[in-house]
């Protein structure tokens, strides 16, 4: 019986304790929280303004037929769509991520025993983000500037048996650079969000004998992740 007082007793301090803290809180200016230094004297702790997101991607580069009256040609065109993951680090107003996205594409193969072949494409780009609202805002628009590089490669073809009809070969490369606008919505630790890229720069890197990868001029994008 007396552990069992001495229990409750401690608890009530803690819970009286915290209620108190919360509250004294609650009554400062500016929305900062003091804490007590060495000194026994008020010391103000900043509220963290920054924070570390990520999650995934589904975006789709938009071209002028999916708007076609022919439903095959728009379909054809609506299915250029590739996926990939997201990173951004965030300080106030200011963000810094990447965009990783990929996507393996068959087509018919005309070597025997081989049913198919592969072809890797990829857009990569470093973006340089502005958030136009508070740190903790539940709406989040922003607008962004990227560059990076996007390629294409024919991946090796072989047979069930281990026969090589050819090795991996790369068929396209561009660096390219971006502006875009973007939305998003805050749950807390999880977010929501859509943009939408235009590409003003699109070229083949200078000495490389390459084609430049066949890119759209805009880009559109769902996301969703996680913010810490």
């Amino acid at each position: 019986m007396k552990h069992f007082i001495i229990i409750i007793s401690i608890a009530l301090l803690l819970v009286n304790g915290v209620t108190a803290f919360a509250h004294d809180r609650d009554e400062k200016p500016d929305g900062e929280v003091y804490l007590f230094d060495k000194t026994g004297d008020e010391a103000p702790v900043r509220e963290r303004k920054h924070s570390i997101s990520f999650g995934i991607v589904a975006a789709s580069e938009l071209d002028t037929l999916m708007f076609s009256d022919d439903p095959e040609i728009a379909e054809n065109a609506f299915e250029n769509h590739i996926d990939g993951i997201y990173g951004e680090f965030r300080r106030e107003h200011t963000g810094f991520g990447f965009t990783a996205l990929a996507r393996f594409i068959d087509i018919p193969s005309a070597y025997p025993g081989v049913e198919q072949e592969w072809q890797l494409y990829w857009i990569g780009s470093m973006d340089f983000r502005y958030h136009f609202f508070e740190f903790d805002s539940f709406l989040d628009p922003t607008a962004e500037f990227g560059i990076g590089c996007a390629g294409s490669i024919d991946l090796p073809v072989y047979d069930d048996e281990g026969n090589t009809f050819e090795d991996a070969d790369l068929t396209g490369l561009s660096i390219f650079a971006q502006v875009g606008a973007g939305f998003a919505v805050n749950f807390k630790h999880f977010v929501i969000g859509a943009k939408v890229f235009y590409r003003f720069y699109n070229e083949v890197p200078p000495t490389t004998p390459y084609a430049p990868v066949a890119l759209s001029d805009f880009q559109a994008s769902l996301s969703m992740g996680l913010k810490f």
